[in-house]
């Protein structure tokens, strides 16, 4: 949207330098791969980070020979699409005008909201200790080099994108999860921009886009990660752009909005693979919004191909040293077998902890407020000579078409932190919807701007009033603070100083002796003083002369035994 004067423009071929550059890259790992024979990778990829995540576990279920044949088939594929890909960029090669726009009563907003964005941030950081989850993808993720963070997909934990700008750019920090948030806050930060220049652009009203800006950062989902280590605003930051660059390019038609999509599209998937919940989305959009006198939809065709063949190429790494199986046959992602019956009731309660984000109502068995705000974009279509409400009232709706699809296809419900975009850009057209509805019935403007202001100004208090109390245990349905308490106190029974070797299960207690040390905890060349181990982890051989000294919940914490020493004493028991 362009606003004001241009303060900076220039002509450049960036996307095709970008392109060509990746591309060659995906040759060359193509090549690689297939020219090497499956025990030299192997013994490679063991040599080149020894000690990740389930390592002797990782030969056996991920790199396998099986897995090595189905990799060489991708690889193929790799140099096919790598083919197509340059072809299309060659035909498309032409310098593009990339120009900044704004003036000068813009900039009061522009400084005043990523300010709120960075205190409420601060704010949120300071309520909540790091996560298991976040521990997890510190340590186990971007703690690895980088091409071992592309190419080791463990569990859904590794968001892929983020743990790779983390680990890259932060190479040189020991604690990976401060870093990741601030990662995080970048994002957010960049969604409030986003929110905020959309919004003016549809309201021409600075203070009511302001307004339903901070009402929007405040929302649990999108607040609630942008201090998270977790990939998790990186995609709702993608999924932002995306929705910013279809709705301009559906009621513009400039292909540079299209590239926009393109590029968002891509580094949502290579974030986090559900991102396909949105892409549907924005597919059924364009379905049901075709205009059979533009070439806008078969624009849009060709580049849900390259969308296509770019994700495949970004997780060729994965498919090749991790097998497909890794990302669609997991736990938490393969098809699950359900009744009619069980299905309608999860969709329910799904569907009412996704009201409870959206509207911040976690304590009250009344949802009824939250539902008239959440369906009010229905009233969009009677504003039927409205180009732009219209085509926000097909969105909302191939939103939640495409979640009732796409969860009846694989009947597993996402949290509502895979649905932290869904929820916001529902509540940003609801707000929309809600201007527009004050606009029909108080014709005055002196009259209808104050009252906006006050009812958004009253939203945002009680988000920040519902945001501090449920924080704690909401963002991932258990207590974080408490969790962390628990091992941290255990932890401190352990002398300074004390070399300390940890099971892959005891990811937690690694990251924090790693904060407590400045250094990272590895298993030394003799055995180290003490070992902690998960309960689910078996004892390796080299410990079981260890004697057994603490319990703590489900870990166990076992002492190197003195010379002539097997007696076997539990010193402490924590519960």
């Amino acid at each position: 949207m362009k606003i004001g004067r241009t303060l900076y423009k220039i002509k450049t071929n960036w996307h095709a330098a970008f392109g060509f550059t990746f591309l060659a890259l995906a040759i060359i790992f193509c090549l690689l791969f297939l020219f090497t024979g499956y025990n030299q990778l192997s013994h490679w990829y063991i040599a080149g980070s020894p000690g990740f995540y389930r390592q002797d576990f990782w030969g056996k279920a991920f790199f396998t020979q099986r897995t090595k044949a189905y990799g060489n088939l991708f690889c193929i594929g790799g140099l096919l699409a790598s083919s197509t890909l340059c072809f299309l960029l060659a035909r498309n090669q032409h310098k593009e005008k990339i120009s900044i726009r704004l003036n000068f009563r813009a900039w009061v907003p522009i400084c005043f909201l990523p300010i709120c964005g960075t205190l409420a941030w601060l704010w949120g950081n300071s309520l909540v200790r790091p996560a298991f989850d976040e521990a997890f993808s510190a340590i186990n993720c971007a703690g690895l080099p980088p091409f071992y963070t592309v190419s080791y997909y463990m569990l859904p934990n590794n968001h892929i994108l983020f743990n790779f700008i983390n680990g890259l750019v932060f190479h040189f920090a020991t604690d990976k999860v401060f870093t990741g948030r601030l990662i995080s806050l970048v994002c957010y930060l960049c969604i409030i921009l986003i929110m905020y220049n959309w919004l003016v652009s549809l309201l021409k009203n600075n203070f009511v886009a302001v307004m339903i800006t901070l009402v929007l950062m405040l929302q649990f989902p999108t607040w609630g990660f942008s201090f998270q280590a977790r990939g998790y605003e990186f995609c709702s930051l993608a999924a932002w752009l995306a929705f910013f660059a279809l709705s301009q390019y559906r009621l513009f038609g400039n292909g540079r909005w299209l590239k926009l999509y393109v590029i968002a599209c891509a580094a949502g998937y290579w974030c986090i693979p559900v991102f396909l919940y949105f892409h549907v989305a924005c597919t059924i959009l364009i379905i049901v919004s075709a205009n059979q006198k533009e070439n806008a939809a078969a624009n849009f065709w060709k580049a849900q191909l390259v969308i296509a063949l770019v994700v495949f190429l970004l997780y060729l790494p994965a498919l090749c040293f991790s097998g497909l199986p890794a990302l669609i046959a997991n736990k938490y992602v393969s098809v699950q077998t359900q009744s009619l019956q069980t299905f309608s009731n999860n969709l329910l309660i799904t569907f009412k902890s996704y009201l409870e984000g959206f509207s911040g109502n976690f304590n009250s068995e009344n949802h009824l407020g939250a539902g008239l705000l959440f369906f009010m974009p229905l009233t969009l279509f009677c504003f039927y000579t409205n180009k732009c409400a219209l085509l926000l009232g097909k969105f909302f709706i191939s939103i939640w078409v495409a979640w009732l699809l796409v969860t009846g296809i694989i009947r597993i419900f996402p949290p509502d932190r895979i649905m932290a975009a869904q929820l916001s850009i529902s509540l940003a057209i609801s707000c929309y919807t809600l201007c527009l509805l004050a606009e029909a019935v108080i014709r005055k403007t002196r009259l209808r701007i104050p009252i906006l202001i006050i009812a958004f100004g009253l939203l945002a208090y009680y988000f920040i009033r519902s945001d501090q109390d449920n924080v704690n245990y909401r963002l991932y349905q258990n207590d974080i603070n408490a969790n962390f308490t628990r091992i941290r106190r255990a932890l401190e029974l352990i002398p300074p100083g004390k070399s300390i070797d940890f099971s892959d299960e005891c990811f937690y207690w690694r990251y924090l002796y790693q904060k407590r040390t400045g250094t990272l905890a590895r298993t030394t060349p003799e055995l180290p003083q003490f070992y902690i181990r998960s309960k689910n982890d078996s004892l390796p051989p080299r410990y079981r002369r260890y004697r057994l000294k603490s319990i703590a919940g489900e870990y166990e914490v076992y002492k190197k035994p003195a010379p002539r020493s097997t007696q076997t004493v539990i010193d402490h028991k924590i519960h």
